[in-house]
């Protein structure tokens, strides 16, 4: 290789660099407003937690205050585990590939989830493609794009970040492995 070709594949393995660490900083964010917006629609949504109990919990009218505020705890505990877990799956594939992209560490435990997750995201995309829409007469126009068109979008945007990721990293060691071949030989 000539002089101009390695500062070229310098230059390329520094843009797919560039790209971890930008897809490293997104699905970070990206867990973070999955688990924001879970919490968000469970407090403050039309179908609140307190507004799901009761609705469950009809015809069992011994279930006074102080348990139905119990149950509702549970609840919320319970779904705070589930976002704590999702946003810290989001950060181990979006801190490992940010490490990565920084040059220090070449780890294999983010690859590894951000390929489960992106299965996941394809099976997800698949669901929500082949699931029947919601009656319309059921749900508002709005809250029928916020629940279906919204949800297809964010699950559509992680899958792309998971993408790049991937594609960055696979780019990025294969050109060093090219640069270190030719600064040995």
């Amino acid at each position: 290789m000539t002089e101009a070709e390695i500062s070229q594949k310098q230059i390329e393995q520094r843009k797919y660099l560039n790209s971890l660490k930008i897809s490293g900083k997104a699905m970070i964010a990206f867990g973070a407003w999955t688990a924001l917006r879970v919490i968000l629609l469970m407090l403050l949504g039309e179908n609140n937690i307190r507004a799901f109990i009761l609705s469950t919990a009809q015809g069992m009218e011994e279930l006074g205050e102080t348990e139905l505020s119990i149950v509702t705890a549970v609840f919320f505990v319970t779904i705070m585990v589930f976002c704590i877990i999702a946003f810290l799956i989001n950060y181990v594939a979006g801190i490992g590939a940010y490490r990565e992209g920084k040059g220090k560490k070449k780890g294999t435990v983010y690859i590894i989830v951000t390929s489960l997750l992106l299965i996941l995201m394809i099976m997800s995309l698949v669901a929500s493609l082949l699931s029947e829409p919601a009656d319309p007469a059921q749900m508002s126009t709005e809250d029928a794009f916020l629940n279906e068109e919204g949800s297809f979008l964010l699950d559509l945007t992680q899958l792309l970040i998971c993408v790049d990721i991937l594609y960055s990293m696979i780019k990025s060691r294969k050109i060093g492995k090219e640069l270190e071949k030719e600064q040995t030989a």
